[in-house]
């Protein structure tokens, strides 16, 4: 910034704004369990035996020193870094396809089976920005303040980018503190997953919301879910519901969807239709105006 600009702000604390003396940093210890995949390309997958085949076979193939050493090097890190890392390891055994399944492995091989599937992704290792901000609905009433909820765009490793968490409190003097996020962060479950129909996501074993992650699950995702614009939308009978716009890239080409939440802890992610659902930067109005639905 030049002198010149940076003598032309107001002062802190000046004017009608005030600039709150907040800066949240990434953090990039701050990891999620999320689905690994040993498929090949798909140009290349013709008349190639499976490599998850392959690869679960050779995890079978360990005697028992050798598979009890493996979990041991697995298992110890991930207890310390995640909540309930064997059930969410074999979750992921369980999304395995049905060839790896009737390879029949005991209960110490789905384990490491679910750990060979599954990637520690550290989400916002890169960068954390792009914020946008409601009143929490799981908020009870508080004569002192506010409390909020920010959506964040977090960027990790390869560049990809994530939907993060954080709450906090805007009190009636006009200061504004956010809360320490948990050391936490915990996938959501995917329920239902299509192009067409969407996403349903349920986020049962979040604590709290800054542990939920919200990282591609769909093609059209696959490099990015970026920009969350949340809003607290009211129907026409008076119902409330979160809705919010983000744009998904793919690699190539961007495209805006739409996120529905019920108090954070179920989610449906959908893509819009229409001329201008190919450009980023949409923001919902929380109306509707003459009973449709309008958007910047």
């Amino acid at each position: 910034m030049s002198d010149k600009v940076a003598n032309d702000l107001p002062a802190l604390g000046s004017g009608p704004l005030k600039v709150a003396p907040l800066l949240l940093q990434p953090d990039p210890g701050r990891t999620v369990l999320r689905p690994f995949d040993f498929a090949y390309p798909e140009d290349f997958a013709e008349d190639l035996d499976s490599r998850s085949l392959a690869v679960a076979r050779r995890v079978l193939s360990l005697d028992q020193p050798q598979l009890a050493q493996a979990l041991k090097l697995m298992l110890e890190p991930m207890r310390a870094r995640h909540r309930n890392a064997e059930a969410v390891l074999l979750r992921r055994y369980g999304e395995l396809g049905e060839k790896v399944r009737q390879l029949r492995p005991d209960d110490t091989q789905k384990l490491l089976l679910g750990a060979y599937f599954s990637q520690e992704y550290a989400f916002e290792s890169a960068a954390l920005f792009n914020p946008s901000i409601l009143g929490d609905p799981n908020a009870d009433e508080d004569g002192g303040g506010t409390r909020f909820v920010l959506s964040l765009r977090g960027i990790g490793e390869g560049h990809i980018s994530s939907v993060t968490f954080r709450t906090g409190m805007w009190s009636v003097d006009g200061e504004v503190t956010v809360d320490a996020p948990s050391a936490q962060a915990v996938p959501p479950r995917i329920v239902h997953e299509g192009e067409d129909i969407g996403t349903e996501l349920i986020c049962v074993d979040s604590a709290d919301v800054s542990e939920t992650v919200i990282f591609p699950v769909l093609p059209s995702q696959n490099k990015g879910i970026e920009d969350l614009r949340l809003v607290r939308f009211i129907e026409e009978d008076g119902r409330q519901q979160i809705i919010g716009t983000y744009t998904a890239f793919d690699g190539r080409s961007v495209r805006q969807e739409l996120l529905r939440a019920i108090d954070f802890r179920t989610i449906w992610m959908r893509p819009l239709r229409g001329r201008m659902s190919a450009h980023k930067g949409m923001a919902l109005f929380p109306r509707r105006i003459d009973g449709r639905y309008v958007m910047l």
